[in-house]
């Protein structure tokens, strides 16, 4: 058995030594994808053509490199854990929700105990504390700034509705919100390279069993999918079973981007720049948009950036249609 993780074992901001350390104890034979800034650029122009669609963040790139390594391998067939969070609220918005929700509804005591049991959490979420405040306007309704103002959108609304019980917001985000969205991603990421991704959480049986669930089961003392911790407390080490912070599919975007990633994205963007589609920036506009340190200061960036390039990709008659 053979698997694969964006990351290296050497690299302290990622989850390499972990799982390094789990394909030890399951003796299981792990690949390491830790690209190149050569095979960034490259990686980058070729996951927009595989997606056909913009992507807010680099991580959508990585996935693309570990399909890629799977083809190489010659595999055909990989199982990910997509889903799992949408199931046992592993999100940091539920927890957030589920505090919003107790107040709602008056149950001041049970929100306190709510709160400190969150404070060991914050402690180890604080190197990720600005980009949980810029993602807040997100879940009041309010949105986010952006620099295409021409472009139609439909509103989203991601917050939660305290009125309705508190499984309705869960639902929503297997349904409609994340889960498709990110299932998409994976899918033209997957079938980009003739590899077959298949996720065991989204059984319909787990899926049905797990949003019946009690919350309890879910979310107890500031910790979340707490009855997969449970159930896999025998089987993981201790450090990522039991791991009060949350990385996802991270990876160290603002180094890339530091290292030339984001020279890159704007010299492509300058090389398109006929500004067929009439939402882009003038090209005087592109280095103080997209710079550097626009896109470590500002999430968004990123998602803009690689949405004016698909832009440019795309006349303004056919994205109208």
């Amino acid at each position: 058995m053979v698997a694969f993780s964006f990351g290296s074992p050497s690299d302290r901001g990622s989850e390499g030594l972990l799982v390094d350390k789990l394909s030890k104890q399951l003796n299981i034979e792990i690949e390491f994808i830790n690209p190149s800034l050569s095979e960034l650029k490259s990686a980058l122009d070729k996951t927009l053509a595989v997606q056909e669609a913009p992507f807010p963040g680099a991580s959508v790139i990585a996935q693309y490199l570990v399909f890629e390594r799977a083809k190489e391998r010659g595999v055909k067939v990989l199982l990910g854990g997509q889903g799992g969070d949408e199931l046992f609220l592993g999100y940091r918005k539920f927890q957030l929700f589920f505090l919003g929700h107790l107040l709602h509804h008056h149950k001041y005591l049970k929100s306190l105990r709510e709160i400190a049991s969150l404070v060991p959490t914050m402690v180890q979420e604080l190197p990720h504390l600005s980009q949980f405040w810029e993602q807040r306007m997100r879940y009041r309704g309010k949105g986010m700034e952006t620099i295409f103002n021409d472009v139609r959108t439909d509103d989203l609304d991601l917050n939660c509705k305290h009125d309705l019980p508190f499984w309705f917001r869960q639902l929503a985000d297997v349904t409609k919100i994340s889960l498709p969205t990110l299932l998409r991603y994976e899918d033209r990421n997957s079938m980009g390279h003739s590899v077959e991704s298949r996720l065991p959480f989204l059984d319909f049986r787990l899926v049905e069993a797990a949003l019946a669930l009690p919350t309890a089961l879910k979310l107890r003392n500031g910790v979340n999918k707490w009855v997969l911790r449970q159930v896999m407390k025998e089987h993981l080490p201790k450090e990522i079973c039991f791991a009060r912070y949350r990385s996802g599919f991270d990876v160290p975007q603002a180094r890339w981007i530091k290292q030339g990633l984001g020279e890159h994205i704007r010299t492509k963007i300058k090389e398109r720049g006929e500004n067929k589609s009439g939402f882009i920036p003038t090209e005087t506009e592109i280095d103080r948009l997209f710079s550097n340190q626009q896109f470590v200061q500002r999430e968004a960036t990123f998602g803009e950036a690689i949405s004016t390039l698909w832009l440019e990709s795309t006349t303004k008659e056919e994205f109208d249609a």
